[in-house]
């Protein structure tokens, strides 16, 4: 029998995307940006970053950050390590899964550097994962896994807030969650 499987995402679920590039953004193009958190999924809708209204995307910023060590600038999530720990010791297998095409090693690296207790990591279609529960803050990825009769947890980002699954505050929350889930 196989273990309990959690697959787990990595920008702005287990690592502070939001962070590093607001750290990036103002250092390269003012240090009076307000990087909101964003209220949207599509950081292109959100405003008062060096996108908004200007010529530059999104994805002009997002490749310009990557380039200069952006995924290696991550901090974790807060008491994201411990809660997978501790998840680790109730015997789940976590899984690291991520849709990035841009990382080169970056992500295995980020991982190791925070001793994240991860038995793999996946990069492509996360709904394709052998999972039993996914932890991720894609409302469009939420949607079609609850549409598929899979469960997920995600963090309560406004941006998700709405999106179906089991909401969680604070990574502590998550190993009371899995076990409720798993019965124990």
């Amino acid at each position: 029998m196989r273990p309990y499987t959690l697959a787990v995402d990595l920008d702005n679920t287990l690592a502070d995307y939001t962070g590093a590039l607001r750290r990036f953004a103002r250092a390269g193009y003012g240090a009076d940006l307000p990087c909101p958190d964003p209220a949207a999924y599509d950081f292109d809708l959100a405003d008062g970053w060096p996108w908004s209204g200007t010529g530059l995307t999104f994805w002009d910023v997002h490749s310009a950050a990557v380039a200069r060590g952006l995924y290696e600038d991550m901090d974790p999530m807060p008491g994201a390590r411990d809660a997978l720990m501790a998840l680790d010791r109730m015997g789940v297998r976590v899984l690291a899964a991520t849709s990035r095409t841009d990382d080169g090693d970056a992500s295995r690296e980020w991982l190791d550097r925070h001793a994240m207790p991860v038995a793999a990591l996946l990069h492509g279609d996360k709904t394709a994962v052998d999972a039993d529960l996914w932890v991720d803050d894609d409302p469009r990825l939420l949607a079609r896994l609850a549409a598929a009769g899979r469960t997920a947890l995600h963090p309560a980002h406004a941006y998700c807030a709405g999106a179906p699954g089991i909401v969680f505050r604070d990574w502590a929350e998550a190993p009371g969650i899995v076990a409720r889930l798993r019965g124990l």
